[in-house]
C-alpha cells in the first residue's frame, strides 16, 4: 500500500465479532489499524500501547478452534491484523470475499452469516426461513411444485419465484405462504429481469426498517406489493452488500416471525 493511502471511509465487521473474546481490543485494532501505513500492518510498539503487554501476548496467541493467532508477526518485524486483506481490502463481491476468508481459515469459529444456494439441498421444499435470509441473488436447484414447468425458460422463472416466494416468507411479519398475487408479482419482476439480489436488498432493506425500530409492530405485511417503493430505491441507489448482508443477520436474530 503505498504512502499517501486514505484511512478507508468505513470498516467491515464481521457479525459474529460479538463473539470475539476481546471484543474491545478487536474494535480498537480495527480503528487503529485503518490509520497504519500500510493499512491492517502495526508496530510492535503501537500494539502494546492499544492493548497493553499482557492483552497484546495474548494477541499473538492462537484464540481456542484457531490454529492461527489474531496477530500475525511478519517478515519485516510489523504484526498483521489476520483477515484485514479479506475483509476491508479491494473491489469484492460478498461471494468473493467469503471465498478469500474461508480459503484463509485452516479452521472455521463461527458459522458463516450466509449459505450459498449451492450449498442447500436439493428438495422440493422451500429452504428454511433463516437461509431464505441469506438469498444471495443466484438460482438455485429447488423448485417450487406449484409453479414447476417442463420447458427451460419456464423452470427459469419458477426457480426464480420460488426463490422471491422463499425470502419474502421468511422475513417477519409476513404471510407464511404467498398469494396468487404474490406470484404474479413475482412474476413480473422475472419478465422485467429484476435481479434476484436486487428483490433481496430491497426486501431486507424494507424489513430492517421495519423491525428493528423500536416501536411495536401491530400488523402484518399482506403482499409483495409491499415492496414495490424498496424495489425502485434499491435499483436507483443501490445498497452495499455488505450492509445487506448485516441487516439480514440483524434480522434474522431479532425474531423469526412476530405475528
Amino acid at each position: 500500500m503505498s504512502k499517501g493511502q486514505l484511512t478507508k471511509v468505513y470498516l467491515r465487521l464481521d457479525p459474529d465479532a460479538d463473539q470475539h473474546p476481546d471484543v474491545e481490543g478487536l474494535v480498537l485494532l480495527m480503528c487503529a489499524a485503518n490509520r497504519q501505513r500500510p493499512r491492517g500492518r502495526f508496530h510492535p510498539d503501537i500494539v502494546k500501547k492499544i492493548l497493553g503487554p499482557k492483552r497484546m501476548a495474548a494477541w499473538l496467541k492462537p484464540k481456542p478452534g484457531k490454529t492461527r493467532p489474531d496477530l500475525l508477526p511478519q517478515g519485516d518485524g510489523t504484526l498483521y491484523l489476520d483477515g484485514w486483506d479479506e475483509w476491508q481490502e479491494g473491489d469484492h463481491t460478498v461471494g468473493e470475499r467469503v471465498a478469500r476468508l474461508r480459503a484463509r481459515r485452516s479452521t472455521t469459529v463461527t458459522t458463516p452469516v450466509t449459505q450459498p444456494l449451492q450449498e442447500r439441498s436439493p428438495d422440493r421444499n422451500p429452504p428454511p426461513r433463516h437461509q431464505a435470509l441469506g438469498v444471495n441473488g443466484r438460482s438455485s436447484s429447488n423448485k417450487n411444485p406449484e409453479t414447476s414447468s417442463s420447458s427451460p425458460g419456464d423452470d427459469d422463472e419458477s426457480r426464480y419465484v420460488a426463490e422471491v416466494v422463499a425470502l419474502y416468507t421468511a422475513m417477519p411479519g409476513t404471510r407464511d405462504r404467498p398469494t396468487r398475487s404474490d406470484l404474479a408479482i413475482a412474476k413480473d419482476w422475472f419478465k422485467a429481469d429484476l435481479p434476484l439480489a436486487v428483490v433481496r436488498a430491497a426486501v431486507v432493506m424494507a424489513i430492517a426498517r421495519r423491525v428493528l425500530r423500536t416501536t411495536p409492530i401491530t400488523q402484518r405485511i399482506a403482499s409483495l406489493a409491499y415492496f414495490r417503493d424498496a424495489i425502485a430505491e434499491a435499483k436507483a441507489a443501490p445498497p452495499d452488500p455488505d450492509y445487506v448482508d448485516l441487516m439480514a443477520s440483524r434480522i434474522r436474530s431479532k425474531q423469526e416471525k412476530p405475528l
